[in-house]
């Protein structure tokens, strides 16, 4: 029950909760009664922070692709600007034929850091 299947077993949960908790006060300091708006905020921040760990984000384990955070959605910057969609597709697929093998570099990372 001490494996990374079972996260219940070995503290995992309550070290993210912790993070999570810690991101929700500091920024709920002057913002009172807002704490909806922000746990989503902070729950973008979680997923989308590379953990020191396992070298990646939880967004992109799940999903094969780091995350485009909405201001560079809303701001164009030039990888944005200079990808098409045909491209971008292309890409994606790519990506995902290369998301076990991420996952098995990251599990690598895990049981040297253990």
């Amino acid at each position: 029950m001490s494996t990374p299947r079972y996260p219940e077993g070995n503290g995992q949960v309550e070290a993210s909760n912790k993070m999570i908790l810690y991101c929700l006060k500091k920024s709920l300091i002057d913002k009172k009664g807002k704490w909806l708006d922000e746990l989503l905020r902070c729950l973008w921040v979680y997923r989308t922070t590379k953990r020191r760990v396992i070298g990646e984000t939880p967004f992109s384990l799940a999903f094969g692709s780091e995350a485009i955070i909405p201001p560079s959605i809303i701001v164009p910057s030039i990888s944005t600007l200079l990808l098409s969609i045909e491209q971008n597709n292309k890409e994606m697929a790519t990506s995902l034929d290369l998301v076990e093998e991420k996952r098995e570099q990251t599990i690598t990372r895990i049981v040297a850091y253990q």
